[in-house]
């Protein structure tokens, strides 16, 4: 069930600590945006690359910064809404086709609402939501 979300965070990860992602899971399109809104997202909140793998490893912090760089990459996907839904389509979409399951959506989807349901401000949400899929899988964060 996890497979698809450890490989997508493995790889996504790799690239926000610095490092170029040369796995061919994804596609140079793919690559290529994810790195435009990471640059955008750290840029807009202060949030740094370190910062970025920290979250990663699980060590959230109640950061404002940090829960604004997360909210960012989200929306920026269009995984998630303006207002606040989560876009399976959107999400099966920036996954490797051969690698899209509904398991998955699914995981993510439950922890979405998880966030929903804590209430707060948009950014509270979806850090809510990174803390629950941590705890579903500590060793593979999707981190977007």
């Amino acid at each position: 069930m996890w497979s698809v979300t450890k490989i997508f965070l493995v790889t996504f990860f790799i690239w926000s600590t610095g490092a170029k992602v040369t796995s061919k899971i994804y596609d140079a399109i793919q690559l290529n945006e994810l790195e435009k809104w990471h640059d955008v997202c750290e840029d807009v909140t202060g949030v740094t690359d370190e910062e970025v793998a920290n979250m990663q490893n699980g060590n959230f912090t109640e950061d404002a910064n940090q829960k604004k760089y997360l909210l960012c990459m989200w929306r920026a996907t269009g995984v998630i809404s303006k207002d606040m839904e989560f876009n399976k389509k959107r999400f099966l979409h920036w996954l490797p086709k051969r690698l899209q399951t509904d398991a998955e959506a699914e995981m993510v989807q439950s922890c979405f609402d998880e966030g929903k349901k804590s209430g707060g401000e948009k950014c509270e949400q979806i850090f809510k939501m990174q803390q629950c899929m941590h705890k579903k899988d500590g060793v593979n964060i999707l981190l977007l």
